[in-house]
């Protein structure tokens, strides 16, 4: 992970000058806090695996930075999604300027012919997950054939052939997940093994999301139509359509749609709901007062033992406990 920590802590290295004061005694991981001059809020790092890194902004804060890029060869893929504010980037020499803002997902690749960056971050909230492929290559190639890495490089390569930086809208599914990581407080081992698992989920996810539009198993179309399915079940949490009639709104064969499911979310349509509406019931457990019998019968359960037996077996705990923990 050597490659990885080099360009994060140089990165790191000069916000610490005049940015952020680095925090003692966290249990995992590093924490800083931004300068009372500068503004208010929190940036959190966690190593989560071998060349995997977690990063945390939690700002009301205007920064502005400049990031001297020559010189770094490392082979990283860096995902991030924005929770709120925006986050203005800029590549020199050629000045091309990308812009995220609250609800995108945000895909960037080293090495590069950047020579510097410029940060301009509006009271940035959101997550970062950087991933080295060399040491992710090393672990990989111990436990299996070579030519798994190499295809998901070639992939990646496509991903990237016109640009660095891609920024596109989150799907719900990976909001779901990035929002679940968001949630979770490291204060013990547990804590830490969740993030660890739903950090894993949210790469294959991404990954997944990305690499399926360069995949010769889906066409541009086929994915397309999938994600407008995802969001048709979305919007009609209560009374979803069945399998045949989101296929024949969808203008295309059952079998292409379960298959789409499959292969771009990894769940059949049935339990691609199923996850929709625990992920909606979340919500209104946490951020409402909405009686559970209520909250089952918003997202599509009359029996509410019906809704509190599958919430359960996502969760590991009922509904009241959910909500009492959160």
């Amino acid at each position: 992970m050597k490659c990885l920590m080099n360009m994060i802590d140089s990165y790191y290295k000069q916000m610490e000058n005049n940015v952020l004061h680095k925090m003692p005694d966290e249990l995992l991981g590093t924490k800083y806090k931004i300068i009372k001059d500068i503004g208010k809020g929190t940036v959190s790092r966690v190593t989560i695996d071998k060349g995997i890194e977690l990063s945390s902004w939690k700002s009301s804060s205007i920064i502005e930075r400049s990031f001297d890029n020559r010189g770094f060869k490392d082979n990283i893929i860096e995902i991030s999604y924005c929770f709120s504010g925006s986050l203005m980037v800029e590549t020199l020499p050629d000045g091309k300027k990308y812009m995220v803002k609250e609800g995108n997902l945000c895909f960037y690749k080293m090495p590069n012919d950047v020579e510097y960056f410029k940060f301009h971050y509006g009271d940035f909230s959101g997550i970062s997950i950087h991933m080295d492929l060399n040491t992710l290559k090393e672990f990989v190639n111990s436990i299996c054939e070579h030519r798994v890495i190499t295809e998901l490089e070639e992939l990646l390569n496509k991903v990237f052939s016109n640009d660095i930086l891609i920024i596109d809208d989150a799907p719900f599914n990976i909001k779901a997940v990035i929002e679940e990581i968001r949630d979770i407080s490291i204060e013990n081992m547990m804590d830490y093994m969740a993030v660890k698992a739903k950090t894993i989920e949210f790469l294959v996810l991404a990954l997944q999301y990305k690499i399926n539009r360069f995949s010769e198993s889906l066409d541009s179309r086929e994915i397309d139509i999938i994600y407008r399915g995802e969001t048709i079940l979305l919007e009609n949490l209560q009374h979803p359509p069945s399998v045949n009639d989101l296929a024949k709104e969808l203008n295309i064969s059952v079998y292409k749609l379960q298959r789409g499911f499959k292969a771009i979310f990894g769940n059949t349509v049935y339990e691609h709901i199923k996850k929709f509406r625990i992920e909606k019931s979340k919500e209104l457990l946490k951020y409402t007062d909405m009686p559970i019998i209520l909250i089952a019968n918003e997202v599509g359960y009359e029996n509410p033992s019906k809704f509190s037996s599958v919430f359960k077996s996502y969760m590991d705990m009922t509904p009241s406990e959910y909500r009492q923990r959160f």
